[in-house]
């Protein structure tokens, strides 16, 4: 689901669980962006979809993703 009490959009997907950290909650593919026709916006880390009144937008931190980033650089080495 995704948005608030008041504009949200819930769908079932299907999904696997991984053990690792992360900035996301989830990592969401090609699927998943149809069945809720999502427009993704890399560069802010945002999700933007049409809700029943109005766009819904997930985010997450930009500094918290970089940290991340720079974690998996490090163990990939």
């Amino acid at each position: 689901m995704f948005g608030d009490p008041t504009n949200f959009w819930k769908e079932v997907l299907d999904f696997q669980v991984v053990d690792f950290p992360s900035p996301y909650h989830a990592l969401l593919g090609r699927p998943c962006y149809v069945k809720f026709l999502v427009v993704p916006y890399y560069g802010c880390l945002k999700l933007k979809m049409l809700g029943p009144w109005g766009v819904i937008m997930a985010a997450t931190s930009v500094a918290e993703a970089y940290h991340y980033e720079q974690e998996g650089t490090t163990l990939a080495m």
